[in-house]
């Protein structure tokens, strides 16, 4: 039996790791949540007084720098920052407001801003320097202006490159979505218009926000009633292939996040509306919408990720903040409460902070999983972008945790099977690398019980007529492929075969496959015994590489002892170097077919 553990995959950037700017969160009314504690908990001492728009930054360790409505920002006394007053951003706007960092800088933060949708007030940007007041901060630049009008919906995200970051909006009736590039020597005066989708009008009002791999974009669009799916490619800034998800017959939209492994999209709506849910791994466009899992809900508004790897939910004037505990599972088990944390009796109104999606990343996301046998099979939801003249195929590699399993503990396949060799706990690493994303998740494999562990005896060479008989040592139970049961077989082969048996340990439910390669030969006299179809395998033991010598072209497999085949080709007459270096040290065997004649080798690997 093979235990398949999935691990759910953050596709980050290395240089991000650690960083709690997120980690204080103030919104609605003199609401409050820091994510500094564990479980989190009600954050005292804000002044914000606003129904939608929210958002504020710490420093790299935890601590408060500053936080805004759109239009005005506080320092981390709750005071009015030096200029920090009459920004042109709106507090009933969704996503009014949005902190980003200036790439390579220690001090420099812009502050974004958006107007009520359709107003002409627009997108504009603020700047603050925070050695500037002592240490509280001050507005530098005010109100620069970069397009109008606009929606009520933005979004950050890292581009590719690990260090730039894009500011994505969407036009006021239209359907073009607008990425700009902040870096270290500031806003590109170059917008990157992408016409696509929906035109949104007046009242579109609802939450855009952008994958952790940088590849997906969602947005819900408010009355319009729908959710709307693209792709985002973070090298350009393009937003291209829409996929509705939801129609406009639907109750009124306006929340939408993704889990933290990407896999999984939610969405809420308002007052009377419900709790959506889609499996993005699901695979075709029909079978993504078709994953939906819903449920009713009397009242509900924004979802925002959060560093302790939760989704929050804002009730609309209600204490308490809406929770999704499991964000990575789907279905119920994902365990949505429209009541999880308490907002010691102050109200969160609609909104919650708009938090830059890298600001939220931490390293090594840790997984923790308990499986009954030893031999696991590894798999990864993440669905990699195509090699294209600016996308190259990504590679993997898995560290097992296993050293006493020597070469084969790594592997640099998507889904590999480790045979763990004793029961105990162990913590794989997979890494993730494509273009510039790097990444790297652990995995806490709990292995309860072991394997059983035959001792496999008998003849595996006898001449044509003659009986082979194969004996399993242990209290187990067999399922050989030849249909017997017993702990030993007796056959009579006429050509050499290879007869496999399943052994259960019914203690522990643990199973294993092994293979016994038996070869028959004519054994009659010697011309026979020359003319024989017989291949050549030298040297044997072997260690980086042999030399297969065929009499005439025929099917070559080389298998482990489970009857994994790890080799299968088809080769013609001569001699052929087989390469070996990936394996571990152990017994294999080689199969050289042709029609119906087939000759099984043993050969050892050796260190």
């Amino acid at each position: 039996m093979r235990l398949i553990v999935i691990i759910s995959v953050l596709l980050l950037s290395s240089n991000l790791f650690s960083q709690k700017e997120a980690s204080n969160w103030f919104f609605g009314y003199k609401a409050g949540v820091t994510f500094t504690v564990s479980p989190p908990a009600f954050l005292a001492g804000g002044v914000i007084h606003s129904s939608e728009c929210s958002n504020a930054i710490s420093d790299p360790q935890g601590n408060l720098l500053f936080y805004t409505d759109g239009d005005t920002i506080w320092n981390k006394l709750h005071l009015v920052m030096a200029n920090g007053m009459g920004l042109l951003g709106s507090s009933s706007a969704v996503q009014g407001a949005m902190i980003v960092k200036q790439p390579g800088s220690s001090n420099n933060y812009y502050v974004f801003t958006l107007s009520q949708v359709g107003g002409v007030n627009g997108f504009r940007y603020s700047t603050v320097d925070m050695s500037l007041a002592a240490g509280m901060g001050s507005v530098t630049v005010k109100n620069q202006l970069i397009y109008s009008p606009s929606c009520e919906s933005m979004v950050a995200v890292q581009h590719c490159n690990g260090r730039d970051v894009w500011i994505v909006t969407h036009d006021h009736n239209s359907n073009v979505f607008r990425s700009v590039l902040l870096t270290g020597s500031g806003l590109n005066s170059t917008t990157i218009l992408s016409p696509t989708g929906s035109t949104y009008t007046l009242g579109s009002v609802g939450q855009m926000k952008i994958n952790p791999a940088g590849n997906k974009l969602v947005i819900t669009p408010g009355v319009m009633n729908t959710v709307e799916l693209f792709d985002f490619d973070n090298s350009t800034g393009m937003v291209s292939n829409q996929m509705v998800l939801l129609t406009s017959g639907n109750p009124s939209t306006y929340g939408c996040e993704f889990s933290p492994d990407g896999s999984v999209l939610y969405a809420t709506g308002k007052a009377g509306s419900a709790f959506y849910q889609w499996d993005l791994a699901a695979g075709s466009t029909s079978a993504i919408i078709a994953s939906q899992y819903s449920v009713p809900i009397s009242y509900g508004g924004a979802l925002q990720l959060a560093p302790d790897g939760k989704i929050y939910m804002a009730n609309s004037l209600g204490t308490f903040l809406g929770r999704i505990d499991y964000p990575n599972i789907t279905g119920a088990q994902c365990q949505f409460s429209v009541q999880a944390l308490s907002l010691n009796g102050y109200s969160c109104a609609l909104g919650l902070p708009t938090i830059a999606s890298y600001y939220l990343r931490t390293a090594g996301v840790q997984y923790n999983h308990t499986v009954s046998c030893q031999n696991v099979t590894f798999s990864t939801n993440v669905t990699p972008k195509l090699a294209t003249s600016t996308h190259t195929p990504p590679s993997y590699k898995w560290i097992f945790g296993d050293p006493q399993s020597g070469l084969s503990n790594t592997s640099t396949i998507a889904n590999p099977t480790h045979f763990y060799s004793t029961p105990g706990t162990y913590t794989a690493m997979f890494i993730y690398q494509l273009n510039c994303y790097s990444d790297t998740s652990r995995l806490v494999v709990n292995v309860i019980n072991s394997y059983p562990n035959p001792l496999i005896t008998g003849t595996t060479t006898i001449c044509k007529g003659e009986v082979a008989k194969v004996i399993a040592t242990g209290a187990y139970t067999y399922s050989w492929s030849n249909t017997a049961t017993n702990n030993s077989i007796a056959v009579t082969p006429t050509v050499s075969s290879v007869y496999s048996v399943v052994i259960t340990n019914t203690a522990t439910a643990c199973s294993i496959t092994k293979t016994v390669g038996i070869t028959v030969n004519k054994c009659t006299y010697i011309e026979d015994q020359n003319n024989e179809l017989t291949e050549l395998v030298f040297p044997n033991p072997i260690s980086s590489y042999f030399t297969l010598k065929l009499k005439s072209a025929a099917s070559f497999q080389m298998m482990d002892v489970f009857g994994n085949v790890l080799i299968k080709e088809v080769l013609k007459t001569g001699e052929h170097r087989i390469s070996i270096n990936e394996l571990q040290p152990g017994i294999y065997f080689i199969s050289i077919e042709r029609g119906n004649e087939m000759h099984i080798q043993k050969v050892i690997v050796q260190p």
